[in-house]
């Protein structure tokens, strides 16, 4: 019969890979029983679609091939090459679902740039980096430059900013330390580290007296509470008699430990001066010209290792 199909050497079909024959002429494709695969010699064309069940579909898109709504295992993904014009590439994409690329723990899951050229991460929703064991790790060249584990560190992780072209405002100190106001806060999570640096930033008048010296201390509790002193050794002296009318736009910062990674934190900050004569103040904001600097209280992340 023209046209006959048979198996290479006339053989049933079995676990061996064996060529297609047409009339006797061997052809570019392989196959062997359910379950055992196939195999192309050459070039494979495909016009429509590849569905692979619960794995997702490949579908051609112009030149390229893109992979829609599944999950690629490491072994599939790392002989899974796409040739347009001089681009070489994979082309990932989720239609209705989240496509996942995965690797078990056998495997490393390596996003390379083979020669010279860039890898580029462009998404039109979030980009989230996400380490179960909060390494995150910074190299150039195969060397980690950022402090070890913590190319985090630097990430502010909260910003508060009083008196932005808000009206101005004052507060006149105590002898005890007060929270002047609830918004004089900073909230954040911890960084994998549990190592974090709160700044402050605060204008102070001197007063007529000039005798007053300035401190600052970090409190678990607001204004409306009343201070609570998170540690004794974090209430520090900022000024010491600045002299009759001055001003002075002062900074201050705290270096915490030991937070719990991954859990929310919420600190205030208290002043006091050691004299109240000449009426010792702090300002803050302005929404016109020659008025206060706002006040600023952050929390940076901290690297794992803190040189003492």
């Amino acid at each position: 019969m023209a046209n006959d199909i048979k198996l290479g050497n006339s053989k049933p079909v079995d676990k061996h890979l064996r060529p297609l024959k047409v009339d006797g002429e061997p052809t570019s494709l392989e196959t062997s029983s359910i379950g055992n695969g196939s195999r192309v010699t050459g070039d494979l064309e495909v016009s429509g679609d590849l569905n692979m069940g619960s794995k997702g579909k490949i579908n051609s898109n112009g030149n390229s091939l893109v992979l829609n709504a599944g999950t690629v295992t490491n072994e599939t993904l790392a002989t899974m090459f796409i040739y347009s014009g001089d681009t070489y590439g994979i082309i990932i994409s989720g239609i209705a679902d989240v496509f996942k690329i995965t690797s078990n723990t056998d495997y490393q899951l390596l996003l390379a740039s083979l020669g010279t050229g860039d890898v580029v991460l462009d998404s039109n929703g979030d980009i989230v980096l996400d380490s179960a064991d909060g390494n995150f790790i910074a190299k150039k060249d195969g060397t980690e430059f950022s402090s070890a584990n913590s190319a985090y560190a630097g990430m502010i992780l909260g910003y508060t900013a009083i008196g932005l072209n808000e009206a101005h405002a004052t507060f006149n100190l105590t002898t005890s330390y007060v929270v002047p106001t609830d918004e004089f806060d900073v909230e954040f999570t911890a960084p994998p580290s549990g190592n974090v640096m709160i700044e402050v930033q605060i204008q102070a008048y001197a007063g007529t007296g000039g005798l007053g010296d300035l401190f600052a201390g970090l409190s678990t509790a607001n204004a409306t509470s009343g201070y609570a002193a998170l540690q004794a050794y974090h209430e520090k002296i900022i000024t010491d008699g600045d002299g009759r009318y001055a001003i002075h736009t002062a900074r201050i910062s705290w270096t915490l430990t030991g937070l719990t990674a991954g859990s929310d934190y919420q600190y205030w900050v208290g002043f006091k001066s050691t004299s109240t004569s000449g009426i010792p103040k702090i300002q803050w904001g302005g929404n016109a010209t020659g008025r206060y600097p706002e006040f600023i209280m952050k929390a940076t992340a901290l690297p794992a290792t803190i040189a003492t």
